[in-house]
């Protein structure tokens, strides 16, 4: 669990002033990462570390939110 928090330390780093991973607009890196990242946050973080990495937690909002991820994963529910 170390390693992946210090990842999504890093990812929350480089997200601070960025909405998407690269570029102004949502990116196939994007997707990707959110997809990935659904199943840490269902099974491995817990609400204290969900708070943490804010930043991470707004990028997949924003593209769990996208009404085409949302009809493959259904909505997305943080603890």
């Amino acid at each position: 669990k170390k390693d992946l928090l210090n990842v999504l330390n890093n990812l929350n780093n480089h997200l601070t002033f960025k909405t998407f991973m690269v570029g102004s607009s949502i990116t196939l890196a994007d997707l990707y990462l959110c997809c990935s990242l659904r199943r840490v946050y269902d099974l491995i973080l817990d609400v204290e570390d969900i708070k943490k990495y804010n930043n991470v937690t707004r990028l997949l909002k924003l593209v769990s939110n996208l009404k085409q991820l949302k009809t493959v994963f259904g909505e997305l529910k943080l603890k």
